[in-house]
């Protein structure tokens, strides 16, 4: 099992606002392979961009979250479920948004 945290701070480029975008954020990650064919990973985030460069005063706060699981069925046959979930909360018009993803994975080696 690990644990990973990260933080960055960085520029970015924008999306079409202002010059350039200044990201600050901050990901939480576990890892555990409960045995030789089953793991999982699960993360948590939280990131804030802020944007440069006009007379915008555009700021976005984004939570995610996600989990996903890895069955081996075979040393050469996976299959995996992974869902992701994005929330953006932005004082710009029209750019707030939720985003719920569901994949599903199966994966042959030679």
């Amino acid at each position: 099992s690990s644990w990973e945290l990260a933080t960055t701070s960085a520029p970015v480029e924008t999306d079409g606002t202002g010059s350039y975008t200044k990201s600050n954020a901050v990901n939480l990650t576990w890892k555990h392979e409960w045995n030789s064919y089953l793991q999982h990973t699960a993360s948590v985030g939280y990131n804030e961009n802020k944007f440069f460069g006009t007379a915008t005063t555009r700021k976005d706060k984004i939570t995610t979250a996600g989990a996903e699981v890895d069955y081996q069925f075979l040393r050469w046959l996976s299959a995996g479920a992974r869902y992701d979930y994005t929330n953006r909360n932005s004082n710009a018009t029209n750019a707030s948004y939720r985003d719920n993803i569901w994949t599903l994975s199966l994966t042959g080696t030679l």
